[in-house]
């Protein structure tokens, strides 16, 4: 009678056991995927922060004429009166050019 009762007490407590480890095992999976999904946020975030920081300059320097004439210099090849635009020849196009003909 006894030794039943120390059986059943022992299969109690094997099977409540394995019912933690089950559970605690699930929840560090859990706790590993979010930690992974935190990470991936983050450095979302990091990078929303720089692409933030780059347009609050860029939209500080649209205010700025020097910088609005030098873009309009570069992108344009806008030039001011009295001014003559230069562009350079490559040489392999020369090259290419002469031999053609």
């Amino acid at each position: 009678m006894k030794d039943n009762k120390v059986i059943i007490m022992t299969v109690i407590f094997i099977i409540i056991m394995s019912v933690i480890g089950i559970k605690f095992f699930i929840n560090c999976k859990k706790i590993n995927s979010l930690e992974n999904r935190i990470e991936v946020f983050s450095e979302k975030i990091d990078e929303a922060e720089n692409k933030n920081r780059d347009l609050k300059k860029e939209l500080k320097n649209l205010n700025d004429l020097e910088y609005i004439e030098k873009i309009a210099r570069r992108k344009l090849g806008l030039v001011k009166p009295g001014e003559v635009l230069l562009i350079p020849v490559e040489k392999d196009k020369e090259k290419d050019k002469e031999n053609n003909d």
